[in-house]
This record gives C-alpha cells, structure tokens and sequence, in this order.
C-alpha cells in the first residue's frame, strides 16, 4: 500500500472513531433535551456540539467517500503510467 493510500486509511479510521464517540457522547449528554428546555444554560455548549457532530458527519458521508475515489484514481493513474 502506498503512502497517500495508508495515510487515508488512517485518516478515515480517526474519523470514524470520532463520529461514533461523538454520537455516543451526544446520546448520554442527552443532546435533544438540552435543546428543547427552556432556559438551561448549558443549550449553548449542546448547540455548538450538535453542529460539531454535523459537521463532521457531513465529511465523513460525503467527502471522504470522494477523497477515497480521488485517491484511487490517482493510484490507477500512477500505476499505469509506470508500466
């Protein structure tokens, strides 16, 4: 495996693992329901975090898929310009 390649796969095995930690964290913090009661302090840092957690899994359904498919069709191009 080269380089760009393994350097992806851990990038996408780290995000991954963030994602699932963070969607864990959001459920046991009881992000919904901070949201929905009226005037709990702690809306605004349950707020950012639910934006974080968006954020994050917006890159991980859509643009790691597309680094993948780049990286590969790098790795094809490469490979088949070396023969």
């Amino acid at each position: 495996m080269n380089k760009p390649l393994a350097s992806l796969a851990g990038l996408t095995v780290a995000l991954l693992a963030l994602h699932e930690a963070l969607a864990y964290g959001l459920d046991r913090a009881e992000l919904i329901e901070r949201l929905l009661s009226p005037g709990d302090p702690s809306v605004i840092v349950a707020l950012f975090l639910g934006v974080a957690f968006f954020a994050l899994r917006l890159g991980v359904l859509f643009v790691l898929p597309g680094a993948w498919l780049y990286a590969l069709v790098f790795a094809l191009r490469r490979a088949l310009e070396t023969r």
